[in-house]
């Protein structure tokens, strides 16, 4: 069978490649192609894809493989009117993946789109429209994490066949009559072959979380937490180390939760000399930063490691998390700075625009944060669909409501505290 598989574009204020890859999405289409399915593969956020070089557009990277998308300056959709911000679409011309599509010629069995954010399914529109006219006959599935969480959304707004509601993808493969578990799923090893230029990978040591902050929309996406084996994750780094990789992006949303398992892990790395740069843009439980987990992180090469303190505002620990404690955030970065860390090579995330916040909190923790020689990174607040607060903020209806790049939650006339603080941080992080 001939599957299209598309990572479509992103409608958005801003967008920076972050590591950012579909990995749930890579993980399925590499079980398929196990099963002997071609897999046709374009992702209009690929900033290395060979269709942009050929009509002139280069894109540069950072030293760890990110860097910008192509995007094109848009009309802002009439939620957004008020916002005094260019909206954009982030990613490949569409005439480009027209003239892929012509230039494959291949008779295509099944599509599948894959969803990232809620707030960027004006991208999803774009591609299932587009599709749905080339390819009248032809299957069209839907799948990711605005299919799973806005589900109801989804049916009333695209013209899809089958929306996947599990992000293992068990119902899709169900539909199409084949047994599978999400063992089978989280185990294979993501196919960026896709991919013709790589830069970095992300990958996960695990899935789900075992924890159940009230902001989070993982415990809605994954039934469990499923740890997988430290060997099984070498490998799949060590392949990637063979094929000329040297950045690797963690992606799980509790890597340090068992954190033997990842001790395992770098000391496998470090026997092997494996010569890498290892990011975790998810923010890290500091309660399980122990002294021996730091000096290994030091060895085995992670850059910028992210803690997660959030906050010491009782109000947002109490309602949304009670992740760490201002005690074991010190321990953490004294673990971090006796393995070698120095300051400004460890960051911090804050909770930033959440409902009710108390901003003059929310200063003095930045304070404290960069006096411990923290990089500070705002985690701006989104209300992440299904959760009390995305009700709360009437945001159910229309995603786009969900962006976190218009502070939903933040009063009009506390939007000037929100850029005061903004430059805050912006000065405070340039003194390292």
């Amino acid at each position: 069978m001939n599957i299209l598989a598309v990572c479509p574009p992103a409608y958005d204020f801003a967008c920076y490649d972050l590591w950012l890859k579909p990995l749930g999405f890579l993980h399925i289409l590499s079980f398929l192609k196990s099963k002997g399915h071609n897999i046709i593969y374009f992702d209009f956020l690929d900033r290395f894809h060979p269709l942009l070089k050929k009509s002139g557009i280069q894109l540069k990277s950072n030293e760890y493989g990110c860097g910008k998308f192509y995007f094109e300056v848009i009309e802002k959709p009439a939620v957004y009117s008020h916002i005094k911000r260019r909206y954009k679409r982030y990613g490949i011309p569409l005439q480009l993946f027209e003239e892929f599509l012509n230039d494959k010629n291949l008779k295509i069995d099944l599509i599948l789109i894959t969803s990232s954010l809620s707030y960027w399914y004006l991208g999803i529109k774009e591609i299932v429209q587009f599709l749905r006219k080339r390819f009248k006959n032809v299957k069209i599935i839907l799948g990711g994490n605005y299919a799973i969480l806005c589900r109801e959304h989804a049916q009333k707004t695209l013209e899809v066949d089958f929306i996947s509601s599990d992000y293992a993808g068990l119902d899709f493969f169900n539909y199409l009559k084949m047994k599978v578990t999400e063992k089978d799923i989280f185990e294979q090893t993501p196919l960026y072959q896709v991919y013709e230029n790589l830069e970095y990978v992300a990958l996960r040591t695990s899935w789900g979380c075992p924890f159940n902050c009230k902001f989070c929309g993982v415990k809605l996406m994954y039934k469990k937490f499923y740890q997988k084996s430290y060997k099984k994750v070498f490998s799949e780094i060590e392949y990637f180390y063979k094929k000329g990789v040297r950045n690797i992006a963690f992606y799980d949303d509790a890597l340090l939760f068992k954190n033997e398992n990842l001790k395992s892990l770098l000391e496998l790395i470090l026997v092997k000399n494996l010569n890498l740069k290892i990011h975790t843009p998810n923010g890290l439980h500091a309660r399980f930063l122990d002294k021996d987990l730091a000096f290994l992180m030091k060895k085995a090469g992670f850059v910028m490691p992210r803690i997660s303190y959030e906050s010491s505002d009782a109000k947002i620990i109490n309602k949304f998390s009670n992740k760490v404690t201002k005690e074991e955030f010190i321990k953490c970065i004294e673990n971090l700075q006796k393995a070698g860390f120095k300051k400004g090579e460890y960051g911090v995330y804050l909770c930033f625009g959440f409902p009710s916040q108390d901003f003059e909190r929310l200063k003095s923790d930045i304070v404290f944060c960069h006096n411990l020689g923290c990089k500070i990174f705002l985690a701006d607040f989104s209300p992440v669909p299904k959760t009390d607060y995305s009700f709360k903020l009437n945001t159910e209806n229309e995603p786009l409501l969900q962006n976190n790049s218009i502070f939903p939650a933040v009063k009009k006339e506390d939007l000037n505290v929100i850029y005061e603080i903004k430059n805050m941080v912006k000065e405070l992080n340039k003194k390292f």
